[in-house]
């Protein structure tokens, strides 16, 4: 698990770069942040060869006591799926998933 205590993007730039890697038995590191994060202008990308073709569809990357603001790009995963980010537990967590699906709503 890696821990840090936010802000950590100041306005002249990104403070640090981590990295998490999708290792053989499907666990992943999750960042755990103090107080709010602004995730505009961050993009999330796969750190190997191994890491662009997931083997499950959807990891915890990152916990905010604060919650989350802004929008992510999600770039350089090459399973064919469609990644994204999104938000839960009230938005608290930030999950990577390739989960989706459609709503229809019948009258």
């Amino acid at each position: 698990m890696i821990s840090t205590t936010g802000p950590t993007c100041p306005s002249n730039g990104p403070l640090f770069t981590l990295t998490g890697k999708f290792d053989t038995g499907h666990v992943c590191d999750t960042i755990n942040i103090t107080g709010a994060f602004d995730l505009a202008g961050l993009t999330i990308v796969p750190s190997d060869g191994l890491s662009k073709t997931p083997a499950k569809s959807q990891y915890l990357i990152a916990t905010a006591t604060g919650g989350f603001t802004g929008t992510p790009v999600v770039d350089g995963f090459t399973d064919g799926k469609k990644w994204l980010v999104v938000r839960r537990d009230g938005g608290n967590q930030l999950w990577l998933t390739s989960k989706g699906g459609t709503i229809l709503i019948l009258k």
